[in-house]
């Protein structure tokens, strides 16, 4: 199973084609699979790229989780609907289709985030403004916590 992590800076070129970085696809365990990944839609403003065994897990765990409900049919269609499998070229370099692209509101600046099993693809102006909101958030909490009683230092012993 592949192991994805880091974060790194790419420009999309004018073909909408986007350089992977090197440390994804040779964090790929099967070589077979080291050119081949799926991309789709993500549920924040990116696109997730899988290997192809990867995709299939990932598949299978919506699959359990909408089964059975009102909307999987819609869920099903969606999730077909943005979803393209591409081969890294002898470049580096993969395909971001155009409503892939629209989706996550790509521009030429980019952003791709190993996130454990799966890679996320942002636009640079999206991840900072993400980023942004969530070391905000992550301030708010600890300052919470130091107000009702917390101590800004573990080593700290309280009053």
């Amino acid at each position: 199973m592949a192991f994805f992590t880091g974060q790194s800076e790419h420009k999309l070129d004018s073909k909408g084609r986007l350089f992977l970085p090197r440390r994804i696809v040779e964090a790929v365990d099967d070589p077979a699979e080291r050119s081949r990944f799926v991309i789709t839609a993500g549920p924040e403003r990116c696109l997730y790229v899988f290997t192809p065994s990867g995709f299939a897990r990932h598949f299978r765990q919506v699959q359990r989780q909408v089964r059975g409900q009102p909307g999987y049919s819609r869920v099903m269609r969606g999730m077909s609907r943005l979803l393209s499998e591409q081969t890294v070229d002898g470049q580096g370099r993969m395909l971001i289709p155009g409503e892939l692209r629209q989706h996550a509101g790509l521009t030429r600046e980019t952003v791709v985030v190993g996130v454990f099993e799966h890679v996320e693809i942002w636009d640079a102006g999206s991840w900072a403004e993400a980023t942004a909101a969530e070391a905000e958030a992550a301030y708010l909490h600890q300052a919470a916590d130091f107000f009702n009683g917390g101590s800004p230092d573990p080593d700290e012993e309280r009053p």
